[in-house]
Protein backbone atom coordinates (compact mmCIF):
# COMPACT_ATOMS: atom_id res chain seq x y z
CA UNK A 1 0.00 0.00 0.00
CA UNK A 2 1.24 3.48 -0.67
CA UNK A 3 2.82 5.56 2.06
CA UNK A 4 0.21 7.55 3.95
CA UNK A 5 -2.43 4.83 3.70
CA UNK A 6 -2.54 4.38 7.45
CA UNK A 7 -4.33 5.12 9.58
CA UNK A 8 -7.39 4.09 7.59
CA UNK A 9 -10.59 6.13 7.99
CA UNK A 10 -12.78 4.97 10.89
CA UNK A 11 -15.58 3.74 8.60
CA UNK A 12 -13.14 1.37 6.85
CA UNK A 13 -11.69 0.12 10.14
CA UNK A 14 -15.24 -0.54 11.37
CA UNK A 15 -16.16 -2.56 8.27
CA UNK A 16 -12.91 -4.52 8.52
CA UNK A 17 -13.46 -5.26 12.20
CA UNK A 18 -16.96 -6.58 11.49
CA UNK A 19 -16.40 -8.58 8.31
CA UNK A 20 -16.06 -12.34 7.99
CA UNK A 21 -13.28 -12.13 5.42
CA UNK A 22 -11.46 -9.92 2.97
CA UNK A 23 -10.22 -10.19 -0.60
CA UNK A 24 -6.98 -8.56 -1.64
CA UNK A 25 -5.60 -7.59 -5.00
CA UNK A 26 -2.48 -9.23 -6.38
CA UNK A 27 -0.06 -7.65 -8.84
CA UNK A 28 -0.35 -10.09 -11.74
CA UNK A 29 2.24 -8.17 -13.77
CA UNK A 30 4.85 -10.33 -12.01
CA UNK A 31 3.17 -13.33 -13.60
CA UNK A 32 2.43 -12.08 -17.11
CA UNK A 33 5.05 -9.50 -18.08
CA UNK A 34 8.23 -11.24 -19.32
CA UNK A 35 10.35 -8.32 -18.08
CA UNK A 36 8.95 -8.68 -14.55
CA UNK A 37 8.46 -12.45 -14.42
CA UNK A 38 9.18 -13.76 -10.95
CA UNK A 39 8.95 -17.56 -10.83
CA UNK A 40 8.77 -17.67 -7.03
CA UNK A 41 5.84 -15.24 -7.12
CA UNK A 42 4.18 -17.31 -9.84
CA UNK A 43 4.50 -20.49 -7.79
CA UNK A 44 3.21 -18.78 -4.65
CA UNK A 45 0.25 -17.35 -6.58
CA UNK A 46 -0.58 -20.73 -8.15
CA UNK A 47 -0.39 -22.51 -4.80
CA UNK A 48 -2.83 -20.00 -3.29
CA UNK A 49 -5.44 -20.85 -5.93
CA UNK A 50 -6.08 -24.37 -4.65
CA UNK A 51 -6.93 -25.87 -1.29
CA UNK A 52 -4.08 -28.04 -0.07
CA UNK A 53 -6.02 -29.67 2.77
CA UNK A 54 -8.34 -31.78 0.59
CA UNK A 55 -11.28 -29.41 0.96
CA UNK A 56 -13.15 -27.78 -1.91
CA UNK A 57 -14.92 -24.47 -2.42
CA UNK A 58 -18.29 -25.69 -1.07
CA UNK A 59 -16.52 -26.51 2.20
CA UNK A 60 -15.69 -22.83 2.65
CA UNK A 61 -18.81 -20.96 1.52
CA UNK A 62 -22.52 -21.34 2.13
CA UNK A 63 -24.64 -23.58 -0.08
CA UNK A 64 -26.68 -20.50 -1.01
CA UNK A 65 -23.57 -18.69 -2.25
CA UNK A 66 -22.28 -21.76 -4.08
CA UNK A 67 -25.54 -22.33 -5.93
CA UNK A 68 -26.42 -18.72 -6.76
CA UNK A 69 -27.08 -18.19 -10.46
CA UNK A 70 -24.26 -16.37 -12.18
CA UNK A 71 -25.29 -13.02 -13.59
CA UNK A 72 -22.70 -12.96 -16.35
Amino acid sequence: MPEGTYPLPDYIEEVYANCDGIAVEYDTEKLTDPEQLDMAAAQEYSAALVYSDGSTLPDHISEETYTVEKLY
